[in-house]
């Protein structure tokens, strides 16, 4: 990954468990395809305003755009230390959406 997803991983995040190579690829999964529809929606509703922004359209994009060459990236599900990067850092990036 080139993007700063894997810098500094959430304490007590991730594989704290053993997380399964099947419940690590499909959580890996989940937490991506969630950020993506969240910039999707965030992009879909800023240019639903009476006055869209362009700049804010514009740097919602470009996160959505990263988040979606991470889940396009193969090296995303290559091992587990790879993924447990992912989930620990968008588990709670994830998580705070729903709070």
């Amino acid at each position: 990954m080139t993007t700063n997803y894997d810098e500094q991983p959430a304490e007590n995040a991730g594989n704290d468990k053993g997380l399964s190579w099947y419940r690590a690829t499909e959580l890996t999964n989940d937490l991506l395809r969630e950020m993506i529809s969240y910039y999707a929606r965030a992009i879909s509703s800023e240019e639903n305003t009476p006055s869209p922004n362009i700049d804010t359209i514009n740097q919602l994009e470009k996160k959505q755009q990263e988040i979606m060459a991470i889940n396009n990236n193969p090296a995303s599900f290559a091992s587990l230390e790879q993924m447990n990067k992912i989930i620990a850092v968008l588990g709670p990036l994830v998580k705070k959406m729903y709070a």
